[in-house]
């Protein structure tokens, strides 16, 4: 009898591809050596998850009891010195419950918070599946992951089936890393879809595929990558590494941001979200 074939761990290629960026953007080791400690940390919680099969109802205690020292000792071993204190204070004057129960079920939450919130989580619902993320509070529509009601953290294109066609577009989620269809040329921020206010631009020298898209007159809106980078690269990309592992720059958990936001000079992007 062959012997059955195992699935490959997500994590291998991730940190496969973190090793990548380290060598090509020296300005961004500091977060890219974060997001390799926590690489490890989460694989981890994945496995640990898999074999220990927690219940969706003990999704809040197990993810408080068992990840959350691991991903806060990887942040204050690793992480620059303001998310270090952060973090901290934080777990110092806080009940680990508090914050990951409020990013289950989408509350308002720090910057800090989301951070430990979302690092803890990831792994723990993409190793549960559908069943686990089902147990969490979002609104199922094109904007948020049908699975979890998560936010999108940035879309990919995928390997097209044939030569001469073109791969469909997905956004991955920011909370289970699940992921669903998406039309091409639509702004995920705030929904423009005229090609003339939809520029797009990549880094020069590379071939993996990595892009921005933004609606003119605004900062950069959302990361893409191109479908050589695929979704193997578990959303590790030039774009959107800072918004995985750095605390984000708003305090607002609200996605997708109005049209009324997107005026010149203001972010539609879903900088909220880190990992």
């Amino acid at each position: 009898m062959a012997p059955a074939a195992v699935a490959a761990s997500p994590f291998t290629d991730r940190r496969r591809r973190t090793e990548v960026l380290r060598h090509r953007h020296a300005f961004a080791r500091e977060p890219l050596d974060l997001y390799g400690a926590l690489l490890g940390v989460q694989e981890q919680a994945y496995e640990g998850a898999i074999s220990a099969r927690p219940p969706a109802h003990d999704l809040v205690a197990y993810t408080a009891e068992v990840v959350v020292p691991a991903v806060a000792d990887a942040s204050l071993a690793a992480g620059p010195a303001i998310l270090r204190d952060s973090v901290s204070q934080r777990l110092e004057t806080t009940d680990p419950r508090e914050f990951i129960a409020g990013w289950i079920q989408g509350d308002e939450q720090t910057m800090v918070d989301r951070f430990l919130a979302r690092a803890s989580v990831g792994p723990v619902l993409e190793a549960l599946g559908p069943e686990a993320a089902a147990s969490c509070a979002g609104v199922r529509d094109h904007l948020h992951c049908p699975s979890c009601g998560g936010p999108p953290q940035l879309s990919y294109f995928a390997l097209p089936s044939e030569d001469l066609a073109s791969g469909g577009r997905f956004l991955l989620c920011a909370r289970c890393h699940g992921s669903w269809g998406y039309a091409r040329m639509t702004c995920p921020g705030c929904g423009e879809d005229s090609s003339s206010r939809l520029p797009i631009f990549s880094e020069e020298g590379t071939a993996s595929g990595e892009r921005g898209s933004v609606v003119r007159g605004l900062e950069p809106s959302f990361p893409t990558c191109g479908s050589k980078l695929a979704k193997r690269a578990g959303a590790i990309c030039s774009a959107s590494t800072s918004r995985l592992i750095q605390p984000p720059s708003q305090s607002s958990t609200s996605w997708p941001p109005s049209r009324s936001t997107c005026t010149p000079g203001s972010v539609a992007s879903p900088r909220s979200f880190p990992t």
